[in-house]
């Protein structure tokens, strides 16, 4: 796979997951409507705006990215010389 396909997947994996969390909180904003009791409405509301603040938080990281795929690297700590 070339690094430009790579890219495209990456930021179709990162688009997916933004679509995911604002289905989810609108989810949880049409499920509040239909509670009665006021403490499950607001733990569904708070909720909804995690999801939010989780798609806003990911739709910054894309944006910051200029198209770059958002990927996590893991780093190795690589001995000293003169532990080897």
């Amino acid at each position: 796979m070339r690094s430009s396909s790579i890219a495209r997947m990456g930021l179709w994996i990162v688009a997916s997951r933004a679509d995911e969390y604002r289905r989810r909180a609108q989810q949880c904003l049409e499920m509040a409507g239909t509670f009665r009791d006021r403490e499950s409405r607001a733990t569904l509301l708070r909720l909804a705006d995690d999801y939010e603040d989780a798609n806003e938080r990911l739709c910054r990281s894309i944006a910051a990215e200029e198209g770059q795929p958002v990927v996590q690297q893991q780093q190795q700590i690589q001995p000293n010389k003169g532990d080897m």
